[in-house]
């Protein structure tokens, strides 16, 4: 995921906060590949709203019960990882030292204004 280098500049630069971003890294892209396998797997695009009538009326039993398992892989683990408090924030100071934004930097805060709402979506899908 992160190249050795990458790694090593990371963590010279987060310092003590380093271990810290890397799990809400980990953990974030777990949720974000769950929700893209269950998005493949089932072809459904709408909502949270719309899921459970959509899975009713046009998956299999088999794809119904990946489906669940992938849902059901994350779900548990979810109230453990937003019991972190700020999640978003340190998910956030890491994306900004990890990613060049051009010309036009962006303040931590800014990132965070664009993560929170990203964060409560996904995680609602759980």
């Amino acid at each position: 995921m992160i190249s050795h280098n990458d790694a090593g500049r990371l963590r010279t630069t987060l310092g003590h906060a380093y271990e810290r971003c890397m799990e809400s890294l980990e953990r974030w892209l777990t949720c974000i590949k769950a929700v893209v396998a269950f998005r493949q797997l089932t072809g459904f695009s709408g909502d949270m709203a719309e899921r459970a009538a959509f899975c009713a009326d046009n998956l299999t039993p088999e794809q119904k019960k990946s489906a669940r398992r992938l849902l059901t892989h994350v779900a548990p683990r979810k109230t453990e990882w937003l019991s972190v408090p700020g999640f978003s924030n340190t998910l956030a100071l890491l994306l900004l030292e990890m990613t060049s934004w051009g010309d036009i930097p962006m303040s931590l805060e800014e990132m965070v204004e664009y993560l929170l709402p990203f964060n409560e979506y996904l995680l609602a899908w759980f």
